[in-house]
Order: C-alpha cells, then structure tokens, then sequence
C-alpha cells in the first residue's frame, strides 16, 4: 500500500525575506497500512523545499489528537538540522477536518486527508 502526502506553505521570514513559500514532500509504502498505524506517533526526517531554491533538512516525531468541533490535529516537532535556518527548532499543526476514521473500514478505505498547517520555526 503506498501513502503519500504534500504540505504547502505560505511563508513571511524577516531572516530571509526572499522566501515566500515552501513545500514539503513525503511517502512511502507500507504492506499492512491501517487507520490505526496512521494514528500512532512517529518519528524521522524530511526536508522543506523553499521557493528561493534553499532547503532545510529536519528530524521530527509527530502526535495526533483531538481538535475541537471533531477535527483531529497532527503535531510535527524537530528540529533544522542542516540548510537554511539551521538549529531552530520547528512546530508544524495540521488540523484535520475529515477526521472521520469509520471510512477505513469501508471497501474504499479512507483515501485522502486534508486541512490547513501551519509552521513555526524559532
């Protein structure tokens, strides 16, 4: 089973105001993937890909827990550990708003989830 994900930023930095946005990409695959891996907490590393051309390579370990009016909310906390904004630690929220795991057990499955982020980097 493959899974693939893409988180789009809007970006204001007075540190490097040529960047204005970024995007992170990832994936993978998984021969038993299930709704209940998918809530279980995590760790790694990922990149940001900057529109400048830049790049901050990251390690992280997520959450995920309840949000209010039934929105689930995925956490990502890590650190910058090379590329542009070196060592600042990094907050990423993502608020789920089709929280509704009952599709993983229809015959379809639960296919997408998707919600605004936001990301901090101190």
């Amino acid at each position: 089973m493959a899974i693939a994900g893409t988180i789009s930023l809007t970006c204001l930095s007075a540190s490097h105001p040529a960047i204005t946005a970024g995007t992170i990409s990832g994936g993978g695959t998984a021969p038993e993937l299930t709704c209940a891996v998918l809530e279980q907490p995590s760790s790694g590393s990922s990149t940001i890909a900057w529109n400048d051309g830049s790049h901050s390579a990251y390690t992280y370990s997520t959450a995920l827990g309840p949000g209010t009016s039934g929105t689930q909310v995925l956490t990502v906390t890590g650190t910058v550990a090379s590329g542009t904004f070196t060592g600042d630690g990094l907050l990423i929220t993502v608020v789920f708003a089709n929280a509704d795991l009952t599709a993983c057990d229809s015959p379809g499955g639960l296919t997408s989830r998707s919600g605004p982020a936001t990301l901090l980097l101190s």
